[in-house]
């Protein structure tokens, strides 16, 4: 990996002060979706996770992590959320960080309001509202230590401090009251605490940034993450669709454009090809769908749209807002449903009758049907064939016109839509043109009666 090195970093630690330990890029606290999101959009060599969101919203997911892992790009965890991540992934390749991690790891802390605070925004510099658990205990283990106060003294303000909503607890409740210290002790208290480095999280961030130097200078070893296979998930698969960086917006104008089509007519048809290609992404990547040449697709989706010049295809690609690479999508996806209704086609009888109800078909094709097969019977013809036209090519042409001009040999046309050979498609075809071309001459007969 030759990417960048990514730290999500916030309260702990101040990125001018991080600076002065790793050169690299730094990004706010991740939550759900920020570091699958980091890799598509920077693909970097190394990931360092210090701080990151909770409670107010999904916190970064394991998987993604392990995603990461699998993908060769080394990840560091220290001090806050990178502590508990790599507490808990440490057996799969995360690497962990600092005192706080091994306290996780090694199970003398299990709570994870260990580590949490209340904080700003990050345009207010993530100002602190209150300390991190893991902080007061650094300072009064230190206290301790320093026989400034005793152990049942630290015993009891522990106790007292964790009674509290981590977003109460803090050194200024301490000298509220919280632990009743007596007077003495706690000015003692104050005044060690106020010339003392406490501050444990920020130690292990500093630690974590002088590792990841040492990583990089010393040939960047690739993840220890080979003894586990990364299984991607329905529920992993969402995440990555929701969070492409392309995606998780849809692109300029997204979230207007989606608007506009929820309350205006045809967002039924527009919704339901969203839906369909919703559906068939996902069911192409877990079957392992594949479709022809890149240049065979491509240049299908462009005749059957009529772009055969490259004025035309930039005229359109510039109306649909869309760059050369994502018009090759399209033509993937339209090759893509093709490939997948080749496939499901032997099983679809009770979906098309039901798409046919929804729509208000069914009864004039269950009726179309019908006549083709009465028709045939009366004609006494079992196994409609060339034979019974007198030429091909108006039967080809007249379906062409029905129903839109046909992009490749007859053949392939026939497998895409199922039939198990060409002899079978054209069965079907020219019973139906024979069934109508005999409605007609029906319907003429009763006009020269009465001419």
């Amino acid at each position: 990996m030759t990417g960048p090195i990514l730290i999500f970093l916030g309260p702990t630690l101040a990125v001018d002060a991080a600076r002065r330990h790793l050169d690299a890029t730094y990004l706010p606290p991740c939550r759900m979706g920020d570091v699958f999101r980091a890799l598509e959009t920077h693909r970097p060599r190394a990931i360092g996770i210090v701080d990151g969101y909770f409670e107010a919203t999904p916190a970064v997911w394991h998987k993604e992590i392990l995603y990461a892992l699998s993908q060769g790009v080394a990840v560091f965890g220290a001090s806050s959320m990178g502590a508990l991540r790599a507490a808990e992934l440490h057996p799969f390749g995360m690497e962990g960080v600092g005192a706080i991690f091994e306290a996780f790891a090694h199970g003398d802390l299990t709570d994870d309001d260990e580590v949490a605070v209340a904080h700003a925004e990050a345009a207010a510099g993530y100002d602190l509202a209150s300390d991190p658990m893991v902080n007061l205990r650094r300072g009064l283990d230190l206290a301790k230590g320093a026989s400034v106060i005793a152990e049942d003294d630290r015993t009891r303000i522990v106790a007292a401090l964790k009674a509290l909503p981590y977003p109460q607890r803090s050194w200024q409740a301490i000298w509220a009251g919280a632990g009743g210290l007596a007077q003495a002790r706690l000015r003692a208290l104050r005044d060690f605490v106020e010339t003392t480095d406490c501050d444990l999280k920020a130690q292990d961030a500093r630690a974590l940034l002088d590792r990841i130097a040492e990583w990089d200078g010393a040939g960047r070893a690739a993840p220890k993450a080979d003894h586990f296979d990364f299984e991607p998930t329905l529920f992993w698969e969402e995440l990555m669709r929701l969070n492409r960086p392309e995606e998780a917006t849809g692109g300029d104008g997204g979230q207007r454009l989606l608007d506009h089509v929820r309350v205006s007519p045809g967002r039924e048809a527009a919704l339901s090809g969203a839906l369909l290609h919703h559906l068939v992404t996902d069911a192409v990547r877990r079957l392992g769908v594949t479709v022809p040449d890149d240049r065979v697709v491509l240049a299908r989706f462009r005749r059957k749209r009529g772009l055969t010049s490259p004025a035309a295809l930039g005229t359109w690609m510039a109306d649909n807002r869309i760059d050369q690479a994502g018009c090759l999508d399209l033509a993937r996806y339209e090759a893509q449903v093709r490939a997948l209704l080749q496939r499901t086609m032997p099983s679809l009888g009770p979906d098309v009758a039901a798409a046919l109800r929804v729509a208000g078909t069914y009864p004039a094709a269950e009726a179309g049907a019908r006549r083709t097969e009465t028709h045939l019977a009366r004609a006494g013809i079992d196994d409609p064939g060339p034979d019974h036209v007198d030429a091909l090519e108006p039967v080809l042409a007249d379906y062409q016109r029905r129903t839109g001009p046909v992009h490749t040999d007859l053949d392939t046309h026939a497998a895409e839509l199922g039939f198990g050979s060409t002899r079978h498609f054209l069965r079907a075809l020219i019973g139906a043109h024979l069934a109508a071309e005999s409605e007609e001459a029906d319907d003429d007969t009763p006009a020269r009666q009465h001419a």
